[in-house]
């Protein structure tokens, strides 16, 4: 059973006000929720250290006053004995901070040998008073999908994960189901929120204003700037609400920014979040969704083993959904797991090849999905990302930087499984990336979910989505580099098969082959490139000779 996995820091409900609401302090551009521990600049929330925040509420309470490093050391260390150093470490913390956002002036003056002072004219305002109602809007949430196949386990869990924490965030890879799967959590838990639940979908809003904004006018709030930041604050400090932000992979550190806020400001309020990557905000427990399962069939019993097969099931129900008449029989459920298991089980492509189903013979279709056909396959829905296979990609690929996009593109020579040492050998031309960039773009593709890391192997490998990996080499293509990068895997594979052979009398037979074991889908990949009419004939010959030189070393 999957782990949620709590992210570690300041708890999301620390000073929390749960009675009165403290008045803001504002000075310049800034403004100073002093209950909820929050700073902000023309609005948006700023990121700045507990300690150091600590400070400056200390020191804007009492504008124009001296304060003594001790009495900042004791406010801000209360039960622990700091030298003054830390105390002058967290006070550059907040001055680079202000500075950052109002470069022309100083709110902090350093007094020699007693202590600091803060200079700006503060002020503390009363915030717009909340009334007792509620003025938040209430809309209807987005339909739910009827037709939910081998996700009960984990929505029960999502459900029940918000019913006793806040702040959850559903990640996996583009076209697994997350949005189904939220939504479906939202429709079984609008009766537990009173003021209601707000599916709130992110597209271009990639900058924290921009999300602030729609969110306001989401709620139905004012729209004026810091009226409405008052507002939304007021409004959300005194109801209970689920917040479910989609497709948060376009701006992790935004949304990671607004989910703290408003958790620490709102005691009663929870959020839902999904995106391909955790956002690595505090308080966020981290719930991945993966493919649907696959299932072996037996030809003896068909029929039975497609019921316990989700991929298969949802295969069946939408195909039937476009074409009402279309059965499936013993061959039939054969090549719809051949189907399923080409696709990695992966909802979003599944639903729509078996749309495609309905107008083309299944062994067709099943020859199709190895070509650039399984890309260009439409659906016709509502979001536009989710209409072909290309388009959902393009929305991860976009996102990325240069690098990963290219790293991306250059891994799409394998198939399968495939080693560090494998990628390090495909860009060893690239004087630039050192062995410890190229690990943490890998990491970052893994976090990502455009790359999986295979566990339970001594030897760490990688593996790639099939879809992902064609959607990789079509890029791969563009660029032009196709032959080079095919060339140096193989390269790559020769030497492989050439260091195996020659240790091959030195080894216990069970350590080669799990070594082997870990390198034999880039044996296979290269070989099947090196002999094509595109490939590289003397490489396929290097790669025939070394492969019998270690056949008879087992020999």
């Amino acid at each position: 059973m999957p782990v949620s996995t709590p992210r570690t820091g300041r708890d999301s409900s620390d000073k929390i006000p749960r009675t009165s609401q403290e008045a803001p302090i504002r000075f310049g551009p800034f403004t100073l929720y002093t209950q909820q521990h929050v700073l902000m600049c023309n609005g948006v929330p700023l990121t700045i250290g507990s300690r150091a925040l600590d400070l400056l509420i200390c020191m804007a309470k009492r504008p124009g006053e001296l304060l003594e490093k001790y009495e900042l050391i004791a406010m801000a260390w209360p039960r622990t004995v700091v030298a003054e150093c830390n105390l002058r470490a967290q006070i550059v913390a907040v001055r680079r901070v202000l500075k950052d956002k109002d470069p022309h002036h100083e709110y902090i003056t350093n007094i020699p040998g007693r202590g600091y002072r803060f200079t700006a004219h503060a002020a503390q305002q009363p915030v717009h008073s909340r009334t007792q109602t509620s003025t938040i809007v209430r809309k209807p949430l987005p339909p739910r999908n009827p037709a939910i196949v081998g996700r009960e386990d984990l929505i029960a869990r999502l459900t029940e994960q918000l019913r006793n924490s806040r702040f959850v965030t559903l990640t996996g890879a583009g076209g697994v189901g997350k949005t189904t799967v939220a939504i479906e959590v939202a429709h079984r838990l609008e009766d537990e929120f009173p003021d209601g639940v707000l599916v709130f979908e992110l597209f271009d809003y990639l900058r924290l204003e921009g999300i602030l904004a729609t969110l306001i006018e989401s709620l139905g709030l004012r729209a004026d700037a810091q009226s409405s930041l008052d507002e939304l604050f007021g409004q959300l400090g005194g109801c209970r609400l689920l917040l479910v932000i989609d497709n948060c992979e376009q701006a992790v550190g935004a949304v990671a920014k607004l989910a703290e806020t408003i958790l620490r400001w709102a005691p009663n309020c929870a959020i839902l979040a999904t995106s391909r990557e955790a956002l690595r905000a505090d308080g966020e427990m981290i719930e991945r969704i993966e493919p649907l399962a696959l299932s072996p069939l037996d030809r003896h019993d068909a029929q039975a083993l497609a019921k316990q097969s989700p991929a298969i099931r949802l295969f069946i129900q939408h195909s039937q959904i476009h074409n009402p008449n279309i059965k499936f029989k013993g061959a039939d459920l054969e090549t719809v797991s051949d189907i399923c298991a080409k696709l990695d089980g992966m909802p979003l492509d599944i639903e729509i090849a078996a749309e495609r189903a309905a107008s083309l013979p299944l062994e067709m279709l099943n020859q199709l999905l190895d070509m650039e056909f399984r890309l260009q396959m439409h659906s016709e829905r509502d979001c536009e990302r989710q209409r072909s296979l290309r388009a959902s990609l393009d929305w991860s690929y976009d996102a990325l930087p240069a690098y990963e996009q290219q790293l991306i593109s250059m891994l799409s020579v394998t198939r399968g499984s495939f080693t560090l040492n494998a990628v390090l050998a495909l860009v060893e031309d690239d004087s630039n990336q050192s062995p410890e960039h190229v690990l943490t773009a890998l990491d970052s593709l893994v976090e990502k979910s455009l790359l999986t890391v295979n566990k339970g192997s001594e030897a760490r490998s990688y593996q790639m989505l099939e879809t992902t990996r064609l959607y990789g080499m079509e890029k791969l293509h563009q660029s032009g580099q196709f032959q080079r990068v095919s060339a140096q895997h193989a390269a790559y594979a020769v030497s492989v098969l050439q260091g195996f052979a020659e240790r091959l009398e030195a080894s216990a037979p069970e350590a080669w082959e799990h070594l082997y074991g870990a390198e034999s889908e880039t044996v296979k990949a290269a070989l099947s490139w090196a002999v094509s009419d595109k490939g590289n004939q003397l490489l396929g010959l290097d790669l025939t000779l070394a492969a019998l030189g270690l056949a008879r070393g087992d020999s």
